[in-house]
Parts: C-alpha cells; sequence; structure tokens
C-alpha cells in the first residue's frame, strides 16, 4: 500500500506542475514592442446606447498591438466633457506608468448630416495626447458602421483607428 500511495504522489505532482507550467505559458503577454509606450484608457459612452465600452476598449488595445505599438491596457478612463481632453487622473497614471502617449475614445452619436437620413449613426472620437501636452498630437472620428449588435459596428473599426495613431507616433 505505501508504494501505491507513494507513486500516486508522484503522478499527482507530475500533473500538477504540468498544468502550472501550461497555464503560466498561457498566462503571458504577448511580446513587448519597441517604441513609445502607448496608453490606452476606457471608453466612454455618451450616445446612451447599449455599447459595451469595455469590449471596444479591449479591441482598441488590441489593435494598437497588431499595429506594431507598445501599447498598454492602462486602469485610466476617458471622462466625458464637451471634447476629450486629459483629466488628472489620466495624467496621473501616466506618470506613474510612464507613458509616453495616452489614447482617449468616446462613443458618441454622430450629428445628423442634411438629408443623408443618418438618425441613430455613431462613431468613435479620440484623440492622442503626449504627455505633459495639453493639446492633442492627433483627434479624429470614425463612424461605427451599422450592425446587429451595436458593440460589433465598433470593433470593425478599430484597426482603422490603430493605423491612424500608428502613424502619428514617431518610433524611436
Amino acid at each position: 500500500m505505501p508504494n501505491a500511495c507513494k507513486l500516486f504522489s508522484i503522478l499527482f505532482c507530475a500533473v500538477l506542475v504540468s498544468v502550472f507550467a501550461s497555464f503560466s505559458f498561457a498566462q503571458s503577454k504577448p511580446p513587448i514592442a519597441k517604441g513609445p509606450k502607448l496608453c490606452v484608457a476606457q471608453s466612454a459612452n455618451s450616445s446612451n446606447q447599449p455599447v459595451f465600452a469595455d469590449d471596444i476598449k479591449t479591441s482598441l488595445y488590441q489593435s494598437m498591438l497588431q499595429a506594431g505599438l507598445n501599447a498598454d491596457d492602462t486602469p485610466t478612463a476617458t471622462m466625458l466633457a464637451s471634447k476629450l481632453d486629459m483629466s488628472y487622473k489620466n495624467e496621473f497614471v501616466a506618470k506613474r506608468l510612464h507613458c509616453d502617449y495616452v489614447l482617449l475614445s468616446e462613443i458618441a452619436s454622430a450629428p445628423a448630416k442634411a438629408g443623408a437620413g443618418s438618425a441613430g449613426q455613431l462613431r468613435l472620437d479620440f484623440a492622442l495626447f503626449k504627455r505633459n501636452h495639453p493639446k492633442a498630437v492627433l483627434e479624429g472620428s470614425e463612424d461605427a458602421p451599422q450592425t446587429a449588435k451595436l458593440t460589433d459596428g465598433f470593433l470593425a473599426i478599430t484597426p482603422k483607428v490603430a493605423a491612424k495613431v500608428a502613424a502619428a507616433i514617431p518610433s524611436k
């Protein structure tokens, strides 16, 4: 009986070690890109529509990584205001995390165009700020295509936003 217990213990430990090893590889982050660090803030939603801002932020972050940027999924959020601007908390987090740039974004209702019948059209406004600079380096907007699920329209445009942001950030 003691030999069976020893064998069981050895097998159990071997399985446990292999599970932890595979889990640690699955949890590893993608390779860090070189260049200025870009912190991606949580998207704000001023559209009064059921759009999942968390999904938009995750998609923006993933798109920035795929564009080759040194992006960071930052624990800060875009504040709703008349225009996209850095808040005190955004500045604080950017300094603490050594971010060279901060991307703010807002899910907004697009203004109705005369005769275009675009009522209900949504867009993603975005602004790229360099740390310690009050004026945005890049401001833009992308119209979200109308889809059955509103969030899906935004997920489709995040690569376009990432391409514009990547073009605005100089490589070191």
